[in-house]
C-alpha cells in the first residue's frame, strides 16, 4: 500500500504544485493524532478507527 499512495502522493504534487506529508502508524497512533491534529485524509480500517468525539 506504501508504495502506491506514494507514488500517487509523487504524481499529485507534480501535477498541482501542492505539497504531499504522508505519514504512516498503527490505528491506535493515528487516532491519537486526529485527535488534536488536522488532517485532510487519513486511510484505516473500520475497526481500526473510532472518530475522535
Amino acid at each position: 500500500m506504501r508504495g502506491v499512495v506514494t507514488a500517487l502522493a509523487q504524481e499529485f504534487a507534480c501535477g498541482t504544485g501542492h505539497s504531499v506529508k504522508l505519514e504512516y502508524g498503527t490505528a491506535g497512533a493515528l487516532q491519537k493524532r486526529a485527535a488534536g491534529d488536522a488532517g485532510d485524509v487519513v486511510i484505516v480500517t473500520a475497526a481500526g478507527f473510532e472518530a475522535p468525539k
